[in-house]
């Protein structure tokens, strides 16, 4: 089941990489705004990666993945409500602040449930989540994002929240 709310929250981070741009565009912002907000993700990283994952293991792994996902829920959600550049920027900072949390734990609470002598299997049937979601994601997402863009940014909610519901009731 981590394997499954992987690929649903990776689902929605291939829209970053796509359907984000084409919403913006289609809202009159250029590639200067949506490289401002791929930036601003650089950014936090840089700064609060570090300082967050030492506070982040503080707590229970699949509660802090858990919150971690529902904040790229948030994040994503944000993109489809308003079309307003601070809203973007809000919605990116939440994004950033879910993926801060969550990425660091997910590979170890792999290898804290695999069997020692099926880490590497384990942690590639996981990575291949990552893969499928790449193969996917962007020409699924764009054709949803076309079909209704109003809705496709809520199922990219649903996707990423579900993915936060599946692993905080895993048992580690």
């Amino acid at each position: 089941m981590l394997t499954f709310s992987t690929f649903l929250v990776a689902f929605v981070f291939m829209q970053i990489h796509s359907t984000l741009s084409l919403q913006m565009n289609q809202g009159g912002y250029t590639e200067f705004h949506y490289g401002c907000l791929l930036a601003l993700n650089g950014v936090l990283i840089i700064f609060f990666e570090i300082p967050l994952v030492p506070f982040t293991t503080k707590f229970k792994p699949t509660s802090a993945i858990a919150v971690g996902y529902l904040l790229i829920a948030f994040g994503v959600l944000a993109f489809g409500f308003f079309d307003h550049f601070a809203v973007y920027i809000l919605g990116m900072t939440f994004f950033t602040f879910g993926e801060l949390i969550s990425m660091p734990l997910v590979m170890t609470l792999v290898s804290k449930i695999a069997p020692p002598d099926q880490r590497g299997q384990f942690m590639g049937f996981h990575g291949l989540a990552w893969g499928v979601a790449l193969a996917v994601g962007p020409s699924l997402g764009i054709l949803l994002f076309h079909w209704d863009a109003g809705f496709y940014w809520k199922f990219c909610f649903l996707m990423a929240a579900a993915g936060g519901c599946i692993v905080k009731r895993l048992k580690p």
